[in-house]
Parts: structure tokens; C-alpha cells; sequence
């Protein structure tokens, strides 16, 4: 499943909002400046499809009401299992369409009008999700790509079911909170397949040489503490000394919580909404990480809200969506024309120009210095020419 188009209106803090033709792209980013709704846009996506809670009011000052729509595409493989069902539930085949739509309207009373095509309704009821999972919506904040837990839980449902591992989550479907379980189901998956002589992806094998490429450390394959009566997973660094996955920095954490959730998709499949995933990065990380979202099969989809310029200027501009501050008309929605790798006549890349608030023109490097040192703060948000 994949989002195709979505349009919110007076939605907290976005007034107007509307994007079409995505289905085809795998990964979008969005950019703009503070306080534009990039962030608004993914709760008003999630709470559309019942991924989150209504929250504080979300009527922005624009109105008396706020509306969410969002249209979405199948392939053909989805479509066969929603028809099963369908024809289960509903008594009727699924109707074969380009694109499926679900909207949502809600006034100050909180009151709610729903109109729905009703093969979402199926796809995104709880009873199909449990074991269907390319229709979930993943909402992640730039604190929940990563979590940990006493010891592993070994449970091949990360895999197959992911309703196993929501209901462990208190509600939340969130693929990467339990990490380390994620990590020791794919070394007992892998180690299943091995003794039944089934082929197949070494699927811990490949993250932990994903992450030995980005960190030069090594995951290991979890290991058995026989006092406890359980297992735990350790890191390998470089000098030949180990510690446990929460010896981490919070850096590292967020590469291996990234590098799971894009396993988890390929897996899967479903759409992650990642809000600010560069947060604790190092910059010579962000971009390589958000390669590992590009080659999504046709049942999954990233949306990721960014305040990286490394991050915009690495795709192209059919990945970009620059959500621009309430000019009071108009779309806030700008999907740029010219290729974010090229610069301007100046030498600044666009990216850069879409991330900053206002550009000032210096004549040399004494003055950029010295703006620097007497106004730090305004000149952090200014593009210097």
C-alpha cells in the first residue's frame, strides 16, 4: 500500500495543504522552515488512519472545522487478500480502482464525519491489520526510532505478524521500539531456516554488516546468560573490546533502529511516517541511511519530515515536497522543478536555501566571520551570499 494523495485543511497548523502523484515514489521528504505543519501533516496522516489519538484540538485558527483526505494504491498482490476479505466481510468482491480514498472532517463539538471507501475500511480495521500489515501507517518521532528492553523477546511475529509485537506496545505500532528482540527473531529465524535446510536471506547477518559499513562496529548474534535464564545481544568495536547494544551512542542507536525499520518495510511492507529521523545523526550518516529507503517494494512507503540539507539535496526533486510558511491562499505544498545536487549562480545549493529563513549578502569572509561572532543566533538561520 502506498499513499497517492493527501489534502488537509486547517489542521492545527496547517491551513492548506494538498500533494498528488506520489504512489510511484517510494521515499518523500519534506522540508521547510519551523512552524510550516511538516509535522502536523504526518499526525493528521496517522490520525486519519487510526495510527494515533485526536490529541489536543485539531482545528487550526482558520476555521471552525478541519478536514484530512487521503487517497491510496494496491498492488495487485494486496488486492487479492483485501478481495478475500471483502468478500468475506462484506459479502461483495473488492472493487478494482486506481486509487482507494478516506476522509475525515471534525468541527470544534469534536463531532466527526467520516466518508470512506469501504475497502479501506476493511484494510485498515483492526482484525485485517492483525495479519496483514502492508496497511499499517508506522507514525515514529525522532525519539522512538530505538528502544530497549531488559533482554531480547524471541518471537517469530516481528516477522510474520506484527499485531504480536503492537500488542506488546501498549497499542503503538512501533516495528523498531523493541530492537533488540526485532534483532534476536532474525538470528532465530535465520537459524530455523538453516536447520530445516530452507533457503534464504540471512536477514541479522545483513544488518549487522550494514552497520559495521556505517560505524565500523559489529552487531553479534545473540548470546545466552545462563543465570538469568536469557539471552543478549553485544557490540564488537574496533580496538577488540565489547559492550552491550546500550553502551550505544544515542547516534549509533538511531542507525540501527533505522537500518531494522527499512528491513521491516521490505519485509512487510505498510508506510512509515518518520518525523526528523536525522536527529542524533552525524551528518556523513544521514544521506547513506536514507538510501536504505529507496528501493522499498511496491507494498511499502517512507514519508520523512527533515531539517537535513544534506538529506534534501541527495534526491531528486519527484522525492522533495518544500512545505512553504501560510502565505493566508494557496497550497503550502511546493514540489520544486530544478535538481537539488546543482547550485545556484551564486554557488548555494537550493536545498540549503529551502531549510534557511532569509539570505544576506556579505562581501567577503571577515564580514561572515564577524556576523558570526556579534549575531549567532539570526545568522544559524540566514543563507550567506
Amino acid at each position: 500500500m502506498r499513499l497517492s494523495r493527501l489534502s488537509i485543511s486547517n489542521f492545527r497548523a496547517v491551513r492548506e495543504f494538498s500533494i498528488a502523484d506520489i504512489g510511484s515514489q517510494p521515499l518523500m521528504v519534506m522540508a521547510g522552515h519551523n512552524g510550516v505543519g511538516k509535522t502536523s501533516i504526518l499526525d493528521a496522516l496517522a490520525f486519519l488512519t487510526f495510527r494515533s489519538g485526536i490529541g489536543k484540538n485539531p482545528i487550526g485558527p482558520h476555521g471552525d472545522q478541519a478536514e484530512v483526505e487521503a487517497s491510496f494504491t494496491l498492488n495487485d498482490h494486496e488486492l487479492q487478500i483485501l478481495d478475500a476479505e471483502c468478500r468475506e466481510r462484506l459479502g461483495r468482491p473488492a472493487e478494482r480502482k486506481n486509487e482507494y480514498t478516506r476522509g475525515i472532517i471534525i468541527d470544534n463539538s469534536r463531532r466527526r464525519q467520516k466518508h470512506s471507501d469501504e475497502e479501506l475500511k476493511v484494510a485498515f480495521s483492526p482484525e485485517f491489520r492483525a495479519s496483514h500489515s502492508f496497511s499499517e501507517i508506522t507514525l515514529v518521532g525522532p525519539s522512538q526510532i530505538f528502544n530497549l528492553k531488559n533482554s531480547p523477546t524471541i518471537s517469530l511475529g516481528t516477522l510474520f505478524n506484527p499485531q504480536a509485537t503492537i500488542k506488546s506496545h501498549s497499542g503503538w505500532n512501533y516495528p523498531t521500539r523493541d530492537t533488540e528482540g526485532y534483532l534476536a527473531s532474525l538470528d532465530y529465524e535465520s537459524m530455523l531456516a538453516k536447520r530445516e535446510g530452507r533457503e534464504g536471506e540471512d536477514a541479522f547477518a545483513v544488518i549487522s554488516e550494514q552497520f559495521r559499513e556505517l560505524t565500523g562496529q559489529i552487531i553479534l548474534r545473540p548470546s545466552s546468560k545462563r543465570s538469568a535464564g536469557s539471552s543478549y545481544l553485544s557490540v564488537a568495536l574496533p580496538d577488540g573490546n565489547r559492550h552491550g547494544l546500550e553502551g550505544l551512542s544515542s547516534g549509533q542507536r538511531g542507525v540501527l533502529g533505522l537500518l531494522c525499520l527499512a528491513h521491516y518495510l521490505k519485509t512487510t511492507g505498510g508506510i512509515a511516517l518518520l518525523d526528523e529521523p536525522e536527529v542524533h545523526l552525524h551528518p556523513s550518516l544521514q544521506v547513506p541511511l536514507m538510501n536504505h529507503f529507496r528501493d522499498l517494494p511496491s507494498s511499502s512507503q517512507v514519508l520523512a519530515v527533515t531539517h537535513s540539507r544534506e538529506i534534501v539535496a541527495a534526491f531528486p526533486p519527484r522525492c522533495i515536497i518544500e512545505v512553504r510558511r501560510d502565505s493566508g491562499k494557496g497550497n503550502q505544498a511546493h514540489r520544486p522543478a530544478a535538481p537539488h545536487g546543482v547550485s545556484f549562480a551564486v554557488g548555494h545549493e537550493v536545498a540549503e536555501g529551502m531549510l534557511m529563513d532569509f539570505q544576506l549578502v556579505v562581501e567577503g569572509k571577515c564580514d561572515e566571520d564577524d556576523l558570526l561572532l556579534l549575531f549567532p543566533n539570526e545568522i544559524s538561520r540566514a543563507m550567506l551570499v
